[in-house]
């Protein structure tokens, strides 16, 4: 169809319009499967991606790595390959690294106990999640809320 002869009536401006967002379309429909075929080349990404995904979906369980395998029906090793290779990170220690930081956005926007916190963020054991935390901020969970609720009572003075 040549534009130039285009006559503008109310049927074919319509016709136009319709035309347009054919494109339009079409154009997106194309990059979506370009997108889509790109990762999909690259299986051992998409698996790491619902990994991911599976373990954010469900921080507040007990996961091991029988629970992926069972999960994803892949050996344990393969999901470990594929999480150091995209998160530089075995999928516990993303899972661990993810618990922690949400167990720090609680410790701030919360007046749960460090206890309570632990247990919401998947810690079965609170020990144990005051041992790492320490280890990865360099500073007790319970003086890194005080820390920073000083900060923010200063900022509001």
């Amino acid at each position: 169809m040549s534009f130039k002869y285009f006559v503008y009536t109310s049927v074919q401006t319509e016709s136009l319009e319709l035309s347009f967002w054919d494109i339009q379309l079409s154009f997106f429909s194309l990059i979506n499967l370009l997108e889509s075929q790109g990762i999909a080349k690259d299986s051992s990404y998409v698996i790491a991606e619902k990994v991911v995904q599976f373990l954010r979906e469900n921080d507040h369980l007990p996961l091991t790595n029988d629970t992926l395998t069972a999960h994803f029906n892949i050996h344990e090793n393969t999901i470990s390959k594929y999480m150091k290779r995209f998160y530089k990170f075995t999928a516990l220690e993303y899972l661990n690294s993810y618990r922690l930081e949400q167990a720090r956005i609680l410790l701030l926007k919360t007046d749960n106990t460090i206890q309570t916190i632990s247990e919401k963020c998947g810690f079965t054991y609170s020990q144990y999640f005051s041992s790492i935390f320490k280890k990865k901020y360099c500073i007790s969970s319970l003086n890194y809320r005080k820390k920073h609720l000083k900060k923010e009572a200063k900022r509001r003075f």
